[in-house]
């Protein structure tokens, strides 16, 4: 068991994307590239395909990537732990229960087990890819936005494509009205800096969550329908 559930007594590994992979894999619901491949081939590879795919060793630090991977109810329900049919039903029963938010010491989060700033902060470490050919550039394709909201306190909780623009510099599409645009012409309007966490890499059910649009405090909506406490 890691430190930060000793500490929390939260669960953190349950609802890791790479137990969930694994989960794919053990199902035969996944295909699986263990040769290298070219940042430039993983779109081809994806395109069209009814399976979710596991790049073993992607670009030329050999990183791990998986894609499709909420591509198909069948995925979706299996994420929530249920058969397809019983998927709407699963996720608003989850919906009806009180979610429970608790504050993770910086000490005890994962996401804090390995901080790289300054230099060392390098976004092309990363597989990301050109997803399109008529993207402006390369794209991480599913990032989970966290904001809170200073007028209520709120924690506002998105999902946008990042798209790459240098070693330490990305950039989202704040074009279309959205809560996040809301709150950064909120900010900028007084002449502030709007914090963002963003979140690569998360397990399924945090994006359905993610997705939904409702005038709550979006932390509880990811807490509720991950049944489990929300670490923040």
């Amino acid at each position: 068991m890691k430190a930060g559930a000793r500490e929390t007594g939260i669960d953190t590994e349950r609802f890791r994307l790479r137990r969930f992979v694994e989960e794919l894999r053990q199902a035969g619901e996944i295909e699986v590239l263990s040769a290298s491949t070219q940042l430039a081939d993983v779109a081809r590879s994806l395109e069209g395909n009814a399976r979710a795919v596991l790049f073993e060793r992607v670009g030329k630090e050999g990183a791990p990537l998986a894609g499709n991977v909420m591509g198909g109810r069948s995925r979706l329900a299996r994420a929530f732990g249920v058969s397809p049919d019983k998927l709407l039903a699963e996720v608003l029963r989850r919906l009806r229960s009180a979610p429970q938010v608790v504050e993770v010491p910086r000490e005890a989060a994962p996401a804090q087990e390995v901080v790289l700033t300054g230099e060392q902060a390098d976004l092309t470490a990363l597989p990301v890819h050109l997803q399109h050919g008529m993207d402006g550039g390369p794209y991480i394709s599913a990032s989970i936005d966290f904001t809170v909201d200073p007028s209520s306190g709120w924690t506002n909780v998105g999902v946008r494509r990042l798209m790459l623009r240098g070693r330490r510099e990305a950039g989202v599409d704040l074009n279309s009205p959205s809560d996040l645009r809301a709150l950064y012409e909120a900010a900028a309007k007084q002449g502030k800096r709007l914090p963002v966490a963003f979140v690569v890499g998360s397990h399924p059910v945090d994006y359905v969550a993610a997705v939904m649009r409702l005038p709550v405090d979006e932390l509880g909506l990811v807490a509720a329908c991950a049944t489990r406490p929300f670490p923040w």
